[in-house]
């Protein structure tokens, strides 16, 4: 790890003997920084050239400096620059991440492409997004802009899991993810997690599917063939009910829900995100999930889990309120599980 972070070797001493060529990521010096920073600059570097492909992006170095507001710099002859001041795995990889995805523009054009959705997407950026260069076209930067924005949100986890979009207004979220897989992104996606056949169900007695102030969820206990299902109208309680896992019977029980414990390592690779949830146990992670586009807004909420190797969207991922209850992931003998209702009955069954 330290010859690959090159500490306490600077770049004047580097280039003393002539400029340093341009070299694979896995091969590129970095500069400037505390252990942390660059080890953090170093694990998006290796994540990028993994999705993007080895032999896309090639560097001469690069360096943490004084960039005073900006968080970050690339420049057409292969330099990076990351703001000294920047803190956090997060904050690093995500700045790292959007200068890779500017140099990846400079050596293959993908902003210059005759793209109507990037148009829309860098007309919502805010004026201060850009620094005017002198002889370039305004409107080729913004351009530029919006396409390291998206290159930055849209990895190729969030692009899988965004091409789908969950309701009219995403349209323009589904159209970059779909290009940014095809395009930018070399990484096959992971399989999504999907429900199998063997679903069981319980009719609601106490749930209104047509009041849209109702949810449900469904809950593992401590009794580890039993389930809590519990529905409220807005805040207030309206019934719960204890079923069997397997057969669906309801059973005479009163074991407390399981309540899974939150999770606070966000993968880097999903920042920049919301979590609106993140819990775990037993080598599993479930979360609710939104992606958010500097001047664009944000998506709708996703499920997404860790199935203890990686991290995978849930099929029919999209949830119906910002609070995500009418999708329950809960965790029962050892295994991940998806609840949901539909007209008037609770489902759930095993997720493959």
């Amino acid at each position: 790890m330290t010859s690959r972070l090159a500490y306490g070797v600077g770049p004047l001493l580097l280039f003393a003997c002539g400029p340093e060529p341009k070299t694979e990521l896995g091969n590129v010096p970095i500069f400037g920084g505390s252990e942390h920073q660059m080890a953090a600059a170093r694990v998006e570097m290796d994540a990028f050239a993994r999705w993007a492909g080895q032999d896309r992006v090639r560097l001469r170095y690069v360096e943490f400096a004084d960039l005073g507001p900006r968080a970050g710099v690339a420049t057409t002859e292969g330099v990076i620059q990351l703001n000294q001041v920047l803190d956090g795995a997060d904050a690093i990889r995500v700045a790292m991440r959007h200068e890779l995805c500017h140099t990846l523009d400079f050596g293959e054009g993908l902003s210059t492409k005759a793209l109507d959705w990037l148009d829309e997407f860098a007309a919502n950026l805010p004026a201060a997004s850009i620094v005017p260069i002198e002889g370039v076209d305004p409107n080729l930067q913004f351009r530029a802009e919006a396409f390291a924005e998206l290159c930055e949100s849209l990895t190729p986890l969030a692009a899988q899991v965004v091409e789908q979009p969950c309701a009219p207004e995403e349209e323009l979220f589904g159209t970059a993810a779909r290009w940014m897989r095809q395009e930018v992104w070399r990484e096959p996606p992971a399989p999504a997690l999907e429900v199998g056949e063997e679903v069981v169900s319980f009719d609601l007695p106490f749930y209104d599917p047509k009041d849209p102030w109702n949810r449900f969820s469904i809950s593992a206990t401590l009794d580890p063939d039993a389930l809590l299902i519990e529905s409220w109208n807005d805040a207030n309680p309206v019934g719960a009910v204890w079923v069997d896992r397997v057969t669906g019977v309801q059973v005479d029980s009163l074991a407390q829900a399981v309540e899974l414990p939150k999770v606070d390592d966000v993968p880097g690779e999903l920042a920049p995100a919301g979590f609106l949830s993140l819990q775990g146990t037993d080598g599993f992670v479930v979360g609710t999930w939104y992606i958010r586009v500097e001047g664009s807004g944000q998506s709708a909420p996703r499920v997404i889990a860790f199935d203890g190797q990686t991290w995978r969207p849930v099929d029919d991922t999209c949830t119906k309120s910002i609070s995500g209850f009418d999708r329950s992931l809960f965790v029962s003998n050892q295994q991940l599980w998806l609840g949901w209702e539909n007209e008037g009955q609770a489902k759930w069954g095993p997720l493959l």
